[in-house]
């Protein structure tokens, strides 16, 4: 037949999604608790009354978490990008949002293209927080 296959090589195997939160995978002593903490939210908000919208969210924000801790979990994340989450993680438990945004910030500003997948439900879970923590 005529014609050339175009194929795109990737670096990685495509993520096949997120992980079942209520049994998360093995991580290192230091990762525990950034996915400890994440988890602790996701439980806490999905055991609130939400409305359509949010009900959308807490989707992305779950799913979000969910890939995060796998990728966490393979190391495909790096040391420098666990700490800005364990950052924005640190800002929610005292509920400073601004200094969580900024720290989700920089990470879409540098590490958009490889973590896209878990980085906007990282962006709706501080959104959630900061309308209904407290």
């Amino acid at each position: 037949r005529p014609g050339t296959a175009v194929v795109n090589k990737t670096s990685q195997a495509p993520n096949s999604g997120p992980i079942d939160l209520t049994q998360p995978p093995e991580l290192s002593a230091d990762q525990r608790p950034i996915a400890d903490g994440l988890i602790a939210f996701v439980t806490y908000f999905k055991s609130l009354e939400l409305g359509a919208v949010e009900k959308k969210q807490m989707t992305e924000i779950e799913h979000g978490v969910g890939i995060y801790i796998k990728k966490l979990s393979r190391g495909h994340i790096d040391a420098d990008t666990s700490a800005t989450v364990g950052r924005v993680l640190g800002a929610l438990q005292n509920r400073d949002f601004v200094a969580a945004m900024k720290a989700q910030t920089e990470l879409v500003n540098h590490h958009w293209r490889e973590h896209k997948d878990w980085l906007k439900g990282l962006k709706f879970l501080i959104t959630m927080s900061s309308k209904k923590s407290g």
